[in-house]
This record gives C-alpha cells, sequence and structure tokens, in this order.
C-alpha cells in the first residue's frame, strides 16, 4: 500500500506549483540562450535545421526531398516532428521563426511532460510521490535541455510518460489515450516502434492470459482494445513502408549510417555494445560525473545526469511496485517500465552505441527512472518512520532534499552547455551560411559534413558526404574515403559540388578526410576568416575526376591495344563492387580496412596527379567480371606501393601507411587454379599496374570468377578480351 499522504495542499496547486517551476526552467533556457545571441533565435545542434529544413521542403511542396529535385530521403528521422514544423511553417513560422517555434513547443512538450510524470507517481503512490517525481523532472539538467534542443526528443520523452502515466491510471484498461499516444510515439521516431511493440506485448499479455478488465466487460469490449492495440502498430509499419518506398530500405537514411554494423567488425560491434552499456550504468545512472566515464562509440563524456544514489533508489522503487503487479499477475506500468528501459536503451546500445549529443538517444527514458526514485525513498522513509517512531513524512521529505538539491545543480550545466552549443551554431554554422548565401554562385553546390543550417540559411544545393540526406553518399563514409570519392566520380558532372565546408573537429571525428581535402586543393576562406570560426571553405578542383578510368601504364596500353574491354571493377565504389560479387577477404584478426584515396603521379598524364579510390586486401580478393567463353584474357589491375590506411584493430583506429609485402608475389587464381603472379609495386609516389594473362580454355562461360592472393592495395581492375 502507498505511505499517507502527509500534506494537505490540493492537487490543482500541486500542478500549478509544478507548471511554474517548468516554466521558470524554460525562460531560463531560452533566456541565456537569446542574450548569448544577441537576441537571435538559435538551436544547439546542427541536427536541429536537418529537421527544420525538411519541414520547409514538405510544406513549399516537396516532401522528402533535402534539396528540390534530390531522390527521397528520410533523414529527418521523425516523421512526426516534421509534420508539425511543417504546419507552423504553414502558418507563417519560416526562417529564424521556425526556430523560435521549435523553442515554444519544447516548452508546451515539456510543461505536458512534467504533469503526466506528476500524473505517473500521483497514480501509484499518491501526490506526494507525484510531486516529488515531477520535481526531479523538472530540475533534470539533461531532461530540460533535451526539450530546448530542437529535436524531437521531447516529443518523443512526452508520449513515454504520457503513456506510462495513462496505463497507470488506467487499472488495466485499454483506452483510446494509450493507442493515441503509442501512434505519435511509433511515428516519432523508429525505435519508437519498437517499444510501442514491447508495451503492446504485455498489455495483450494481460488481455489473454490475466482477465484484463476489458475481457471481463464482455466481448464488445475485448474487440474494441484489441482495435486500439492494433492501431499504433499499424502506425509504425507504415513508417517502415515508407521508408522502403522511399529509399529501398526499412530503415530511415538517417539511420543507416550511424548502424554501429557499418563501422565495424561484428565481434568488435559486439564488444563495443556491452561497453556502451556498462558505461551508461556506472557513468550515467550510477551519477559518475563530471566526465569520469566516456560513454558511447565517439566517447563523449558524462555530464550532471543523475544525483548519487538514484539507480539505487529507482531499483528499490521499481522491485516494490513490480512485486506488487506480479502478486496480480498483471503487467502494468512499472513491467512496462523495465521493458523500456531494458530495450530502449539495448536497441540503442546494439545500433548506434552513440553518446554524443548529450546522449539524447536515450534521454527520453531518464525520467523512467526519475519516477520510481520517490517510491524507493517512500519505502525506505516507511521502513525508518516505524523504526524510529519520526514521522515517514519528514524522513521522506528530508531523503528527497539530497535528490532535488543534486538535481538542480544539473541545471546550470546543462544551459551552458546549451548556451555554448547555440553559440557555436550561431558564430560558426549560421555565419558560414550567410556568407555563402551572399557570395557563392546560385545553383552551385557544396559538400558539407553538418547538413543542417548551412543548407537552411545557405540557400544552396548540399551533398553531404556523410549520407544522411543525401542517397548516393549512403554507407559511403562508413565504407572509407575511397568510397566517397568514388560516389563523387560517378556523379554527373552538373551535380557534382564545387565547394566543401568543413569543420576543424571533423578532421579528428573522421580521420583520413586530409586525403579528401588534398584534392580540393584551393581555399576559399580559411579557418577563422572572415567568420572568426573554425570551418574552412574549399573550392573543388575535378583536375583529377575520372583522369583514371583506363590503364595509365603507357606499355600495358600497348599490349592491350585492338583488344574489347569486356569489363572492368572500380574497387571501393560499392555499386561496382556488388556489380561484380565481390569479396574481401582479410586474414588479419579483429581487423577491418577502410576504402583508401590515393592522389599519385602517372608517367602518361605528366604533372597532373591521378586519384583513385581502393581497397587494402590482407588475404585474398575474390570477384566476377563479364567474359566471352573460350577467347584469351588480359587482366590489368591497378596497385600502389603505399597509401594512407584508416584501420581498426581491435577496436582502436589506427590511420597509417601501409606498404605492400616486400618479397611475396600476388598469386592470381581461376576457378581454384593458379594463372599467374606478379610483385607488388615498389614506387610510392607513382601508380603501377600489373597485367595476368588468361589462357580461353580456363574462360568457359560468360562470368569468370577471379581471385588474386596476398598483401596489397588494390584500386581497378580491367578485363580485355
Amino acid at each position: 500500500m502507498p505511505p499517507p499522504e502527509g500534506t494537505k495542499i490540493s492537487p490543482a496547486a500541486f500542478r500549478v506549483l509544478l507548471v511554474c517551476i517548468c516554466l521558470l526552467v524554460s525562460i531560463l533556457f531560452i533566456q541565456e540562450m537569446l542574450t548569448y545571441t544577441a537576441g537571435r533565435w538559435v538551436a544547439p545542434l546542427d541536427d536541429s535545421y536537418v529537421s527544420f529544413q525538411y519541414a520547409r521542403q514538405l510544406a513549399t511542396g516537396h516532401p522528402f526531398q533535402y534539396n528540390t529535385g534530390d531522390p527521397p530521403s528520410t533523414g529527418g528521422t521523425s516523421l512526426l516532428y516534421q509534420l508539425v514544423l511543417a504546419a507552423a511553417y504553414l502558418v507563417g513560422f519560416k526562417g529564424q521563426g521556425l526556430v523560435a517555434f521549435s523553442y515554444l513547443f519544447g516548452v508546451l512538450t515539456f510543461v505536458i511532460a512534467t504533469l503526466y510524470v506528476f500524473r505517473l507517481g500521483v497514480a501509484f503512490g499518491g501526490h506526494r510521490i507525484g510531486m516529488a517525481a515531477g520535481i526531479l523532472f523538472i530540475a533534470n539538467g539533461a531532461i530540460a535541455w533535451g526539450f530546448f534542443s530542437g529535436m524531437e526528443v521531447g516529443l518523443y520523452t512526452l508520449f513515454v510518460v504520457g503513456i506510462l502515466a495513462t496505463i497507470a491510471g488506467s487499472r488495466g484498461e485499454i483506452r483510446w489515450p494509450v493507442s493515441f499516444l503509442a501512434c505519435g510515439l511509433a511515428l516519432t521516431r523508429p525505435e519508437g516502434f519498437f517499444i510501442v511493440l514491447l508495451m503492446v506485448g504485455a498489455l495483450l499479455w494481460n488481455h489473454l492470459f490475466s482477465r484484463a478488465p476489458d475481457v471481463a466487460a464482455g466481448p464488445r469490449r475485448s474487440t474494441r482494445a484489441l482495435v486500439w492495440l492494433a492501431i499504433p502498430v499499424a502506425a509504425g509499419l507504415a513508417t517502415l513502408a515508407l521508408n522502403l518506398l522511399l529509399t529501398g530500405r526499412l530503415a530511415p537514411s538517417s539511420g543507416q549510417t550511424k548502424m554501429i554494423h557499418q563501422w565495424v567488425p561484428p565481434l568488435e560491434s559486439i564488444r563495443t555494445s556491452f561497453q556502451y552499456l556498462a558505461d551508461v550504468m556506472k557513468g550515467i545512472f550510477a551519477g559518475s560525473y563530471p566526465d569520469n566515464v566516456a560513454v558511447g562509440l565517439l566517447g563523449e563524456g558524462v555530464s550532471t545526469y543523475f544525483p548519487p544514489l538514484t539507480f539505487l533508489f529507482f531499483l528499490l522503487g521499481i522491485v516494490f511496485v513490480l512485486l506488487h503487479e506480479l502478486t496480480s499477475k498483471r503487467a502494468g506500468w512499472a513491467v512496462i517500465s523495465a521493458l523500456w528501459l531494458v530495450g530502449g536503451i539495448g536497441l540503442v546500445a546494439f545500433t548506434t552505441a552513440r553518446g554524443f549529443q548529450r546522449h539524447r538517444y536515450i534521454l527520453p527514458y531518464f525520467p523512467i527512472i526519475l519516477a520510481f526514485v520517490p517510491i524507493g525513498i517512500s519505502w525506505v522513509a516507511r521502513v525508518l518512520g516505524e523504526r524510529s517512531g519520526l514521522r515517514d513524512y519528514h524522513i521522506f521529505w528530508a531523503v528527497m532534499s539530497f535528490f532535488i538539491f543534486f538535481s538542480v545543480c544539473s541545471i546550470a550545466p546543462a544551459i551552458s552547455a546549451h548556451v555554448a552549443e547555440s553559440g557555436t551554431s550561431l558564430i560558426q554554422y549560421e555565419a558560414m551560411a550567410h556568407w555563402i548565401d551572399g557570395n557563392l554562385p546560385l545553383g552551385r553546390a557544396v559538400a558539407v559534413v553538418d547538413v543542417g543550417i548551412l543548407k537552411y540559411y545557405g540557400n544552396r544545393p548540399i551533398v553531404d558526404i556523410v549520407g544522411l540526406v543525401s542517397r548516393p553518399f549512403m554507407g559511403a563514409m562508413t565504407t572509407g574515403w575511397g568510397t566517397v570519392w568514388e560516389v563523387f566520380e560517378h556523379m554527373p558532372m552538373k551535380d557534382r559540388p564545387a565547394y566543401l565546408a568543413i569543420q576543424d573537429v571533423a578532421k579528428v571525428n573522421f580521420p583520413g578526410i586530409d586525403d579528401l581535402l588534398r584534392i580540393w586543393s584551393t581555399q576559399v576562406c580559411v579557418a577563422g576568416e572572415p567568420f572568426h570560426t573554425h570551418l574552412a571553405l574549399y573550392r573543388a578542383d575535378w583536375l583529377n575526376i575520372g583522369s583514371g578510368t583506363m590503364p595509365l601504364d603507357p606499355y600495358i596500353s600497348g599490349e592491350v591495344e585492338g583488344l574489347d574491354l569486356t569489363d572492368e571493377l572500380d574497387a571501393a565504389y560499392l555499386p561496382s563492387e556488388a556489380g561484380h560479387s565481390y569479396e574481401n577477404y582479410v586474414t588479419a584478426p579483429g581487423t577491418k580496412f577502410w576504402t583508401s584515396l590515393a592522389l599519385l603521379a602517372s608517367p602518361s598524364h605528366g604533372d597532373v596527379p591521378v586519384a583513385d579510390g581502393g581497397r587494402y586486401v590482407w588475404g585474398a580478393e575474390r570477384f566476377t567480371m563479364r567474359t566471352v567463353p573460350g577467347r584469351d584474357l588480359v587482366l590489368v589491375t591497378r596497385v600502389a606501393a603505399r597509401a594512407n590506411l584508416l584501420t581498426l584493430v581491435y577496436g582502436t583506429l589506427i590511420l597509417r601507411g601501409l606498404g605492400s609485402a616486400e618479397e611475396e608475389p600476388i598469386q592470381v587464381f581461376v576457378a581454384g587454379e593458379k594463372v599467374g603472379e606478379w610483385l607488388p609495386p615498389r614506387q610510392a609516389e607513382t601508380w603501377e599496374e600489373r597485367m595476368v594473362r588468361i589462357p580461353g580454355s580456363m574462360i568457359d562461360g560468360e562470368e569468370t570468377t577471379i581471385e588474386l592472393s596476398g598483401r596489397f592495395h588494390s584500386f581497378h581492375h580491367w578485363s580485355f578480351q
């Protein structure tokens, strides 16, 4: 049984007080941001402007096109948030006004979520528990930051606490508010659909096996309850179908680039995922702050998220409620909360394992922790009160004051971080965007790593080399800079960017990008000028593009003169590799080699270097070429003696120049039979090409599988007959 209230304050007064505190925190966030930005509305994250841009495109009749005329993409991730922003755009919130709307919407969702948290506490422990949970929720700086991030974090959080509060107050009945809120959750983020399925599974268990009130009320009520559960499932399936229709994949385009398995080998991804879970537990939930534990794939540190001992009292609270539910053989809000914590955070761990941007992927689950803390404290207060003779009411608030104090201490760091991030957006990205808008020719595309603000205010076509919004680059950067270059090389000339804008920190976050920058050799403006920022703008030099599409060695060119080019494989270009069933067998355990980009001289091109993307082979590569049966085949392979190579060795990124083995020859096989070999190249500063003649007797079909075994840099293969 819940403890007595210990207070005579009316429920309405509790709600008014919580709303006032919530508005005070909101004013502090917004006022400090406006003060720092001289009255300009600025969101703290570049990703926020991705949502703004998609919403603007949707409102102006170009849905799911980041640039007008682009192939459809789903880089905005949150369908519902885009619809909300698009509606705001249509009623007049444009440009900077849409940013202002995101703050006002954040205040609204913050207030509603606070009332839901209060209702959640009241449903189990009365108004004292509700008030305590509401204060912990409002005073948590990380949670408040999420509502003013300009992202869908606040909306997602609202649906999480709203569903739990509605279920807690429904006494086991499945009603339309649960269905409505669950639909919103499924439409807000992809993982929302997953946790909706967990909720539906728990409620179905009640419906089928626990004699839920809806079943006891008769067939009509039971059928209606099943319909309410089916509606959010249908909404989630609709988002998957939309992704599949627009991009050919179930996951949104923004999520595909962030998938951990895209970056690291399978075993390493599993290790990283479990390390992420361990870091979240000891770094965030256990109160190890500030910055005692690095969390996530990019190693972002921990800020002030929870007071010390929070997780202990959470466990006491949730166990107390779980025992109550399990004895009644019914899955209630505690069971669903446990499923969501494990499932939601686990899903993040095993898909992205990233801790960047204030850990916004797991922020919406933090209120679940806080909702159970007052229940745990109440249980301890009751036990201590019975043994000491003190009123449990006084013990409860004495312990709560400790948690409230440390929670309030987290607000200032969160506001400071929010202000600093907003200032960075203003003095770096907005300044660059306005310079681009005022100085670069209309219609000239700009390649970027951060796609939000530069597009929203820059008013130029954007090419996203990360692949969040530009479909040709999906999966390119996670494969390597050689693949990024190959995508540029195969783009129509009219679509290639004329400039590249990149922040200095990207050189740290994306090792190896300097190889790409060497090709964009002309700086339009140096970092710090004229913006006093850490951004630099480069003019693209496409002189090297397409210069290596045919063999460069004059001797080999003479040898294949008069022969037909029957096929070619452009290593590191994913469509070409897929079309040739390309496989790269790495025999170095725990190692992943990203594709490399080399800019080397060629005797046939004079002083103009040739750029090409390729792969490092440490073991063997196998591929299939189109052939003419019975005719002799000349296989030409472009190689390099040395190239910068980004390598993952047991979770450690290493950028190094790897050369080929000095003496070991590269062996060539067809159908398992050796047909030739050649020595690795020796000239470090020039391209070299190797040739192997394969007799027609071994070419017995329209496709021939070839294998090259050894250690070497492979860039291009041609077959001549």
